[in-house]
């Protein structure tokens, strides 16, 4: 976070010295006041006029320079916020992918809201205000020195230790911003849950169930943030008392100094507006200080993905055609331990079929990842027509994931995805994989409300963005989910008909489609397995299940 206000030093240099400027004018507020009584008082002609010019040069002044310095203010935080956000998502897209995972959408979600409203409102907001006070404080204080010796101790005194509270008490505040991030992640994330799994709910008549769930979250999280509102209106007050009170004592202690003829009418009027100015700065720099501190854990946990997100590297793209693909003694552990992919060795030749074979968690998709460059923890090697890929990523492929990803762009800008010398294709592919452009109207997906769409008009959709590629190698994670037998069978064919090497993931029982690719591939708790030792554990896993089931019933 440093380094990215460091890109903004000379615009921050600026805003300092017109603080300072600003700060001067203000507190010349009190000395034009002073000169205006004095006057009045000593019936200066002269003088009086000089302090109605000085009160208007005062407004002019005072206007330009505020609004140049909040305009350099919001320019230094619009490059700021563009920065920040950039390195989020870079976090989000870089980072390795078993640590996403492990992170929800909420929490994601939750890095561009909540952390970056408290880091706005918490941090940055108050290091301007502190910039911006300090400069009227030292201005004032200088004034009243001046004056009298005693009201300035006395001020710097109670001014101080209205700095110190905050800074005892931040911890408390830090505590409960810590948690309300906590809170609004779930609260996002029971969000989520519902509106994606809306058709369930309504299908199973939960919708009681789950609004229960969503106001308990919710009234959890507003009853937590109005606690966290409370304790820093507690705080913001103690510190208002003290400020009450400098300007008090001022009055007092001034007022004396009228009475004993030490200090004039005029002194008296400017040492009262003075002090009454730096109320208001006193007290912003105590809160300041207060939620700065209240915000050093989210900050600290925003400094990190900042920096994951300055520091990643793009992987060197492998850009040759695809001739032969090797998997050599590839493992790769889960977090528990449990061997997702256990020593599996492969070849995949050009322009060849392959399907492979296995009861959910074999590690079917897994193997994809770790082909795809998304999974990097893994021990062996990988070969590309004999080079090592350990580094690199393969840049000549295509992939189909097992979830339809829509985006909110129209049906040729979801299929293309910017390959725009791809387009000449794209008619082709829409009638190869039974897709009516003018079903779609050529709106954008958002406009037609990608819930609204079936799981198999989606499923077509990525079909085509992955089979219109020139890719030599061709990924396809259960390609057949959710389509109708009519569309199944089309792609089937223009898959057998593709001159290039495709290897997909299926549950497919058709066997006219099986026997048609160059090799079946059989996996089974991360193993390459034969067909006959492929069986014979499936069989042994229903026999185990029939019987658990038999035993239930007796």
């Amino acid at each position: 976070m440093r380094k990215i206000l460091l890109k903004q030093k000379y615009k921050i240099i600026l805003f300092v010295l017109l603080s300072l400027v600003v700060g001067g004018i203000d507190i010349s507020f009190a000395l034009i006041i002073q000169l205006f009584i004095s006057s009045i008082e000593n019936n200066d002609l002269f003088i009086f006029q000089l302090s109605v010019v000085l009160f208007v040069f005062f407004i002019l002044s005072n206007y330009f320079m505020t609004y140049w310095l909040i305009r350099l203010q919001s320019i230094i935080q619009k490059k700021i916020h563009i920065e920040m956000k950039r390195r989020l998502m870079n976090f989000c897209l870089y980072t390795d992918f078993e640590n996403i995972q492990k992170v929800s959408i909420g929490e994601k979600i939750n890095y561009f809201e909540y952390y970056m409203d408290v880091y706005e409102q918490y941090y940055l907001n108050n290091v301007w205000e502190f910039i911006a006070n300090i400069f009227i404080l030292i201005i004032g204080m200088v004034y009243l020195l001046s004056v009298s010796t005693l009201i300035t101790i006395l001020v710097l005194g109670l001014g101080m230790l209205s700095l110190i509270l905050p800074i005892i008490l931040g911890k408390i505040v830090n505590d409960m911003v810590d948690k309300n991030s906590k809170l609004n992640s779930e609260f996002l994330s029971k969000i989520k849950e519902i509106l994606t799994g809306m058709e369930v709910i309504r299908g199973y008549r939960l919708e009681k169930q789950f609004s229960d769930e969503f106001t308990q979250k919710l009234v959890t999280l507003e009853e937590h943030t109005q606690a966290l509102g409370i304790t820093n209106g507690k705080l913001n007050q103690l510190s208002a008392l003290f400020q009450y009170t400098i300007i008090i004592l001022c009055l007092i202690i001034s007022g004396a100094g009228v009475i004993v003829g030490k200090v004039n009418l005029g002194q008296l009027v400017a040492v009262t507006q003075v002090s009454n100015m730096l109320i208001m700065p006193m007290q912003q720099i105590g809160i300041a200080v207060l939620e700065i501190k209240g915000s050093k854990s989210i900050r600290e946990k925003l400094d990190n993905l900042l920096e994951y997100g300055r520091k990643f590297k793009y992987l060197e793209n492998y850009n040759k055609k695809i001739e032969t693909l090797e998997l050599k003694n590839v493992s790769l552990n889960g977090d528990d331990g449990r061997k997702i992919l256990d020593n599996v060795t492969l070849t995949f030749n050009d322009r060849k079929k392959y399907a492979i074979i296995g009861e959910n968690g074999s590690g079917k998709s897994t193997l994809f990842q770790v082909i795809l460059g998304i999974r990097k923890n893994y021990s062996g090697n990988i070969f590309v027509n004999g080079e090592g890929l350990k580094g690199r990523i393969i840049a000549d492929i295509s992939f189909l994931p097992q979830e339809s990803a829509i985006f909110g762009k129209n049906l040729s800008e979801n299929i293309l995805l910017g390959r725009e010398d791809l387009r000449e294709k794209l008619d082709e592919i829409l009638r190869r994989v039974n897709i009516s452009e003018c079903f779609f109207n050529n709106k954008r997906m958002s406009e037609i409300a990608c819930e609204s769409m079936s799981g198999g008009e989606k499923r077509k959709i990525n079909i085509a963005r992955t089979l219109i590629s020139n890719s030599s190698l061709v990924l396809m994670d259960e390609f057949e989910n959710t389509l109708d037998n009519e569309t199944k069978i089309m792609i089937q064919d223009y898959i057998l008909e593709q001159g290039k090497l495709i290897i997909c993931i299926t549950h497919s029982s058709d066997e006219e489609f099986l026997n048609k690719m160059d090799e079946i591939i059989y996996l089974k708790d991360g193993k390459v397995v034969s067909k006959s030792e492929y069986e014979a554990r499936m069989s042994v896993g229903v026999k185990n299940n029939d019987s658990s089931k038999s035993g239930e019933a007796i």
